[in-house]
């Protein structure tokens, strides 16, 4: 009878009980010979120890050669589970109870995986260079944000192609031959792959060839890793209004966790209305408090308050955009509610009223561009169009509003 496979969970579940109080490792701190051999079959690596090549047996000389019981054991390290202490592997005891706990052994797998680049380091076996090894942080959320903001099948070679185009404009390779631009490039793609095989173990993507989809377990891993709620989490519901504009007046209504800061709420605000984030902005309380990008003598730093500690029902929040054209906000608390699974957050539920264009000169501004439009044509008229990209003043329609857009806009913050 053919065995199953333990799974992820289950090798590293047998992997902390095998040490038991603590396992002596090498000068080098890597598991002794011995004990890989044991372990090899015990949490069934898939390694093969001293390999027959080309009819001759290649004696293995270190657990560092058996790839998948050196990987094993840093996903455990990067997870907390295990830690080396004076040349011993011992299990971390506070976070045993982590063990039982399908679920929470899972998370914290995760977020190993997410912290270290153990699973495409060149420490064990020969691996040829690659960006993503050595600007792992940023790959990383590169290869998980195009997961989430690109719902349904992804092809692993862009993703890779992406991560490529992220991290090589950070490092300096005019001296590479095309030769080894090629060979960095290989070896990239093929780690990115790597990455996507590990998430595939934790259940948050599965992988079918060469394509890639998000799983709703792993949806839920990103949203989390984003700091968004997570199911059955607290969630306030906002109405964002522009004010001083009318026919129609845009507004917003964005879910959003109360543990969000207000530098959080500023982006949501961008992306739920249109805006580009080219200019300065601020909040002001009902108290007269000012938040700022930055704490000054005239306000307080936004990253440093919550949406929640900030608004209150019946108090709302003022938040205007642009010190030039003054365009001014009222944020309302209208209702809290709970976070939705498969709904990333921040949401924008409803909206009405598309967002002016950026620097018309505020809201009067914005109201002449209107009544220009929609007059007869001119010269004004050919030159707004021009101003705006447009060809014809149809185009213009100041109560276009697209809530799919809105929350396009907001998986890419």
């Amino acid at each position: 009878m053919t065995r199953r496979p333990k799974g992820l969970l289950g090798q590293i579940r047998d992997l902390v009980s095998w040490l038991g109080e603590g396992r002596r490792l090498t000068q080098t701190d890597r598991i002794g010979l011995a004990d890989a051999r044991e372990l090899v079959e015990l949490l069934e690596t898939g390694d093969e120890v001293d390999p027959v090549m080309f009819g001759r047996v290649e004696k293995t000389k270190s657990s560092a050669e058996l790839r998948g019981l050196t990987e094993l054991a840093e996903w455990a390290k990067a997870a907390a589970l295990v830690r080396v202490v004076k040349h011993r592997l011992v299990p971390v005891k506070k976070h045993a109870k982590t063990l039982d706990d399908p679920e929470g052994l899972r998370r914290a797998l995760f977020r190993g995986l997410a912290s270290s680049n153990f699973a495409v380091s060149p420490d064990y076996g020969w691996r040829a260079e690659s960006l993503l090894e050595i600007d792992y942080d940023l790959g990383f959320d590169t290869i998980v944000g195009i997961l989430y903001i690109h719902p349904g099948v992804l092809s692993i070679h862009k993703i890779a192609e992406a991560v490529w185009d992220t991290l090589a404009p950070r490092w300096r390779l005019s001296d590479r031959s095309p030769r080894q631009m090629a060979t960095l490039r290989k070896s990239t793609a093929a780690d990115v792959r790597i990455v996507m095989d590990r998430l595939a173990q934790l259940g948050t993507v599965i992988v079918r060839g060469d394509n890639v989809n998000l799983t709703s377990l792993g949806r839920t891993d990103l949203a989390r890793r984003r700091g968004e709620p997570e199911p059955g989490d607290p969630v306030l519901r906002l109405r964002v209004e522009l004010l001083d504009v009318d026919d129609p007046t845009p507004w917003r209504r964005i879910d959003i966790a109360p543990a969000a800061t207000l530098g959080q709420l500023h982006s949501a605000i961008q992306a739920a209305m249109g805006w580009k984030n080219a200019h300065l902005h601020d909040f002001t309380t009902a108290d007269g408090t000012r938040y700022g990008p930055e704490a000054d003598e005239d306000s307080a730093d936004e990253t440093k308050t919550t949406v929640g500690e900030a608004l209150t029902p019946g108090a709302d929040l003022a938040y205007t955009y642009d010190f030039g054209d003054d365009w001014r906000h009222r944020v309302s608390l209208e209702l809290e509610t709970t976070a939705e699974a498969d709904r990333a957050y921040p949401y924008c539920a409803d909206g009405a009223g598309a967002c002016p264009p950026e620097d018309c000169g505020g809201p009067p501004g914005y109201s002449h561009l209107k009544a220009a439009l929609t007059g007869s044509a001119g010269p004004e008229q050919a030159e707004l169009l021009d101003w705006l990209g447009l060809e014809r003043a149809t185009e213009f329609d100041p109560a276009d509003f697209d809530r799919d857009l809105a929350n396009k806009r907001l998986r890419a913050l």
